[in-house]
């Protein structure tokens, strides 16, 4: 792309790519292109060597041209600079599909609040150019929900109008489509003109929507989705084939597109294509390890439910244990996943925000079990569970203010916020488990290989059920759910403190 873009004309061109072994392998030199080895061979039609004109200089080398080994994402939010032109040429990675995952593969290039992102750093006049994939032109799935993106991102920031501001065309080379979005002004009928002629008469590509065009039969999705509103749009939506709702930070799931309740016909879905398959096979996989766990919970709670109705063995306060630990372990799994994922637009890469958040929250919670033994009667309890939900619920208010404010940080400074968030909440939450087993210990032994076993079960269930729940509702329910799950925990363990049989602790 910065070829083209050097073709073109540009003066200055920034290019951000995420590998550096790529950034890397493009500035390597190639002496069989330098001036003396094209003497030793020229075409006889010609009378000059085909790599005539040809430089050994990698193009990231030209003058003008800044290259930032980065994520798109991050670059464009944490940058002070503006462009007259942002593109973004189709970045991602199907590599997912070989571990059947790449339906749930959070994507932070493709949602609302990115697309604000950079209109915002768009100079007056300026274009955005977002390049997908749709082998479909009857059915759109990608480019009709990036369409739909965009005339989000368009209204949030006032504009009443978006459809005018916004151009989609297919290349009519293999799969590929761009979308294009101008910033501050509506296209005027010169600029339409010019655009449908260059793209329609010069490039034959196919103007699949265009402000004041009449819609062809490839062109109508396009059309109803970006010029219906209210209760049409919804009932456009719903009737839909695939999921193509607008996606934001808080899920963005950009890669979803198989309604829920067709999760379960793969040989339906099966015909609306092999590429499709790439967005279906995901999820399924996915519900289906759901109903395995759940099919499992027969062997973890069932079994040993049934042993203890056998052998007739009373242990005062045996369902509040149970439901105590399961808790503990489903709700600490899934605020683990939710923050991996929130942290990694913040940090900028996966392996990152995976690394620094595991390390913070496993090592603040082995230090929270060590000093659980402190905590003595009724108050102690109180008190530790009124900071851990507080925790929480600040945490998900104020998460995004705090990185908001420090995103511009280097790289080590960052890291230190991510700990400073996440570190007080893994000690408070490596404290419940710990004075769980000292009440167990005491007054419900026979159940301990059992609790362990549940807290286990319970923390691979939340895993899996992280993920689906946050597809459907978004990362901050989710860890809204969890706060509640701790909730029904600690009244769970006050409940057991207070119960006769059941000695105070």
């Amino acid at each position: 792309m910065t070829c083209s873009q050097r073709h073109h004309g540009a003066e200055n061109i920034t290019a951000v790519e995420i590998n550096p072994l790529i950034v890397k392998a493009s500035k390597r030199e190639y002496p069989e292109l330098r001036t003396e080895k094209l003497k030793e061979y020229k075409d006889p039609t010609t009378g000059t060597h085909p790599y005539a004109g040809w430089t050994d200089n990698s193009v990231y080398t030209l003058p003008g041209v800044e290259v930032h080994v980065a994520e798109g994402r991050n670059f464009v939010d944490r940058t002070d600079k503006t462009f007259d032109m942002i593109l973004v040429p189709g970045v991602d990675t199907a590599t997912g599909t070989e571990a059947g995952n790449f339906s749930f593969s959070e994507n932070y290039l493709y949602t609302v609040d990115a697309m604000e992102a950079y209109l915002s750093k768009l100079r007056p006049g300026g274009l955005l150019y977002v390049l997908r994939f749709m082998p479909d032109k009857k059915r759109p799935s990608e480019m009709l929900r990036l369409a739909g993106i965009a005339d989000v991102a368009l209204r949030n920031q006032g504009v009443d109008s978006p459809s005018r501001r916004i151009l989609v065309y297919h290349s009519n080379v293999h799969v590929f489509a761009c979308l294009v979005m101008k910033k501050d002004e509506d296209f005027t009928a010169e600029e339409l003109e010019l655009c449908h002629d260059k793209l329609e008469k010069k490039l034959h590509c196919t103007v699949l929507f265009s402000p004041g065009k009449k819609a062809g039969e490839n062109e109508v999705n396009f059309q109803k989705y970006l010029t219906l509103t209210g209760e049409k749009r919804e009932e456009f939506l719903s009737t839909y084939p695939y999921r193509v709702r607008p996606v934001t930070d808080d899920a963005p799931f950009f890669f979803n597109y198989t309604h829920f309740m067709r999760i379960f016909h793969p040989f339906e879905e099966g015909k609306k294509g092999n590429t499709h398959l790439l967005y279906y096979i995901g999820q399924t996989v996915l519900y289906y390890c759901l109903l395995a766990v759940l099919a499992l919970s027969l062997l973890f709670i069932g079994l040993p439910l049934l042993k203890f109705a056998v052998k007739r063995e009373p242990i005062p306060g045996r369902w509040r244990f149970i439901g105590y630990f399961m808790a503990l372990g489903f709700a600490y799994i899934v605020v683990e996943i939710i923050l991996m994922q929130k942290f990694v637009f913040f940090l900028g890469y996966p392996v990152y925000a995976m690394t620094v958040i595991l390390f913070s929250l496993l090592t603040f919670s082995g230090l929270g079990s060590l000093v659980s033994s402190r905590i003595k009667g009724g108050r102690g309890l109180v008190a530790l569970f009124l900071l851990l939900l507080g925790f929480q619920v600040a945490m998900v208010f104020l998460f995004k203010p705090i990185t908001d404010t420090t995103f511009a940080w280097g790289f080590p400074g960052r890291i230190l916020v991510s700990v400073a968030i996440t570190g007080p909440l893994g000690f408070l939450m490596g404290m419940p488990f710990p004075l769980g087993i000292r009440y167990a210990q005491t007054h419900a032994r026979p159940l301990l290989p059992w609790i362990w076993s549940l807290n286990g079960y319970a923390s691979v269930l939340g895993s899996v059920l992280s993920v689906v729940l946050a597809i459907q509702i978004g990362f901050t329910l989710v860890l809204f759910i969890a706060l509640g799950v701790y909730l029904v925990a600690f009244l769970l363990l006050v409940s057991i403190h207070r119960s006769e049989g059941v000695a105070r602790v």
